[in-house]
């Protein structure tokens, strides 16, 4: 089988891509980036998916304050960010403004995801804590401690449930 064509967004020198999302009506493509070339400097990157073009750029936060990853509002007009200092950021899709800072986490934010009909949002941090919080108004819901590190998350299909991995090696 011949392997799929890439896209092939690129801008400038993009040395590395920490995380890839898409939106849920596949317009909008949002890549968590090196920006230009410059080590330690990182941002959301936007896409026009239909018209392969750049919409724009997002971030430029340094050090403590890099990336790690991105997550879509289910309605595709907020980005979550997940970030090393400990924090998770809300983004304006439309014109790149930071919206909110949470710091509940004690850790770098390794995971951020919506539950399947999209009332909530979970994050998990590598000190094992995870937050959840309502999606219209990001209000804690529950906020708890794993004990271990966690690197991965995921909702139940019928979202009552929040599953975690990490370093123990059990679901």
């Amino acid at each position: 089988d011949e392997p799929p064509p890439e896209l092939g967004f690129t801008y400038g020198e993009q040395a590395n891509v920490s995380d890839v999302q898409i939106s849920a009506d596949g317009s909008t493509l949002a890549s968590v980036s090196t920006y230009e070339g410059t080590k330690n400097i990182m941002t959301i990157v936007l896409w026009d998916v239909r018209r392969n073009k750049l919409v724009r750029i997002i971030g430029g936060l340094k050090g403590r304050q890099s990336l790690l990853n991105v997550v879509f509002s289910p309605d595709g007009n907020t980005l979550l960010t997940g970030v090393l200092d400990g924090t998770l950021r809300a983004w304006s899709v439309e014109n790149g403004n930071q919206l909110q800072v949470f710091q509940e986490h004690t850790d770098f934010v390794t995971g951020v995801v919506y539950s399947p009909n999209g009332d909530s949002v979970a994050s998990i941090d590598a000190d094992g804590n995870i937050v959840v919080r309502r999606a219209d108004n990001f209000d804690i819901r529950w906020q708890g401690k794993d004990g271990r590190s966690l690197s991965s998350l995921a909702y139940t299909p019928d979202g009552m449930t929040v599953l975690t991995g990490g370093t123990s090696r059990k679901v």
